[in-house]
């Protein structure tokens, strides 16, 4: 198996290229159809995404947005900070 993803594209395009071939089928139709198709992970994603979702209490989902604290005024808390965060931070006198 190829580690690199140069080498896992070629790999599949080959592959892809040779299922095309043999059922004599354009090979954009194939990717076409290939991407139409939906995956197990897909299926589980989604799953998960709404059962999470459910299982939130409704105060959560409906949360304001965050507080934010940078500790230290070094040059990796500013980087950290964005300018809307700071200026909130003056703004409030915090």
């Amino acid at each position: 198996m190829p580690r690199t993803p140069i080498l896992r594209s070629l790999f599949r395009l080959a592959s892809d290229y040779k299922t095309a071939a043999r059922e004599d089928v354009p090979l954009e139709k194939l990717r076409e159809v290939q991407a139409a198709r939906v995956s197990r992970r897909r299926i589980l994603q989604g799953a998960g995404a709404l059962a999470a979702t459910t299982l939130l209490p409704r105060r959560v989902r409906a949360a304001k947005a965050p507080r934010v604290a940078i500790v230290g005024g070094g040059i990796a808390g500013l980087s950290t900070a964005t300018p809307k965060v700071i200026w909130r931070a003056y703004d409030s006198g915090t």
